[in-house]
């Protein structure tokens, strides 16, 4: 496939920025370029691993290769160029194309990999108390690290039986009003994987083991600068994610990935009770919404635009190193542009066997999504990481839009 690329008189990159300009300036492009276009995005973003930040950014619900091939053979298809008047799928696709360019290009340029980040507590009481033989640093914040680490997560899958079959909708979840309505226990079973045969229900998580932020990788409590995580403070999790399941394992592309601050009024070695916030302090500190997922050999990735975030909480660094506020960057990317989260699990297997469900009826008047369904729980093990919107995708996001609409305009005075 690349020596196809190479095989151009002209260098990709050139290839595709003065085609994006003829595009921009509505002249004609013939449908064999767009096809050459499309291919050598397609390339760039498997080069660069970004099969889900395309589906992202560009709203596909398909895989990238699917989409990109798919779109090449509608405009082959057509004998056209963009100065006729196509008609249908492939006006939509041409409307979408200088979008779709300008982000290939900015992202082929401007990756954001998995960011730094660091947490303010906004005081220095929680690091003062875990301190207390050692001497408290003077600030309220983390040291930067790379990833939320969630360990032995008590995962619930429920899979709706309306069709007779478990392929079909499906809801990935720890929240205690989904898991209560299909009569959820608060004992702890021996085993989360007992056959069909001898369990007959579902288990609230027993601990916080099984819904908390672990570590703050890579931080080393409780020596590291966390500012007394795990000890006086801690991060809880609460999730759910709906999509289908099919042949390779689930497809998520709505919910939720809430993060919980939980203050732990914690007791010093004298019996007093430090009460730093008490539970009144315990609140939602960010926010996802899934936007898609992508299975491979059992590893899930679920993504999520975080669209609320505490003020002066959560900081994620961006390409150029500088922190950014996550609740400034939600504010200033106005309704369209927001930090991407990264859930990162092992679901084993993808697809589960009979011998790890249990059919439960649900209550859906109280939180159920199915009346009638198999559920599985598994312990995962996975870690969440975030990133910034590039400034300059940002941008050419933008130019894409001011050119297709000046296209248009040329188009209509025609």
């Amino acid at each position: 496939m690349f020596s196809m690329i190479s095989s151009w008189k002209e260098s990709p990159e050139e290839n595709l920025s003065k085609n994006f300009t003829r595009l921009a300036a509505g002249q004609t492009i013939e449908s064999s370029k767009i096809a050459k276009i499309l291919f050598y995005m397609y390339i760039l973003f498997l080069a660069c691993g970004l099969h889900s930040k395309l589906r992202l950014i560009l709203g596909l619900n398909v895989s990238s290769k699917n989409a990109w091939m798919k779109i090449s053979r509608d405009l082959c298809s057509e004998q056209h160029n963009l100065t006729s008047k196509p008609t249908g799928k492939t006006m939509n696709i041409i409307k979408l194309l200088p979008l779709s360019i300008a982000v290939s290009t900015a992202m082929a340029t401007n990756v954001a990999s998995a960011a730094l980040m660091y947490i303010d507590l906004g005081t220095n009481d929680y690091d003062s108390f875990t301190q207390a033989q050692f001497e408290a640093d003077a600030d309220t914040t983390t040291a930067p690290f790379s990833e939320f680490i969630l360990g032995q997560i008590l995962g619930t899958s429920i899979f709706d039986l309306s069709n007779g079959s478990i392929f079909g909708n499906v809801t990935e979840t720890n929240d205690p009003t989904i898991l209560a309505a299909y009569g959820a226990l608060s004992e702890a079973p021996t085993d989360y994987k007992k056959s069909s045969s001898t369990q007959t229900e579902i288990y609230f998580p027993i601990s916080r083991a099984q819904l908390n932020i672990d570590q703050l990788s890579p931080l080393d409590t409780p020596f590291a600068d966390d500012e007394g995580f795990t000890l006086t403070w801690g991060l809880d999790v609460r999730y759910s994610f709906t999509g289908t399941l099919g042949a390779n394992g689930p497809s998520y592309t709505g919910g939720y990935f809430d993060v919980y601050f939980n203050d732990f009024d914690a007791i010093n070695s004298a019996g007093q009770d430090l009460n730093i916030g008490g539970s009144s302090n315990d609140r939602l500190v960010f926010s996802g919404e899934v936007t898609g997922s992508s299975i491979a050999n059992g590893n899930l990735d679920v993504f999520s635009n975080i669209v609320f975030a505490e003020q002066g909480f959560l900081w994620i660094a961006d390409s150029n190193g500088t922190f950014r506020d996550t609740y400034e960057i939600i504010a200033q990317g106005g309704g369209t542009s927001f930090p991407v989260l990264t859930y990162d699990t092992n679901i084993n297997p993808p697809v589960p066997d009979a011998s790890q469900l249990v059919t439960l009826a649900g209550d859906t008047q109280n939180g159920a999504p199915y009346q009638l369904a198999a559920i599985r729980q598994l312990t995962l093990d996975g870690s969440a990481s975030a990133e910034v919107p590039e400034p300059a995708t940002l941008a050419l996001i933008g130019m894409g839009l001011l050119g297709a609409g000046f296209a248009g305009r040329r188009r209509a005075k025609r």
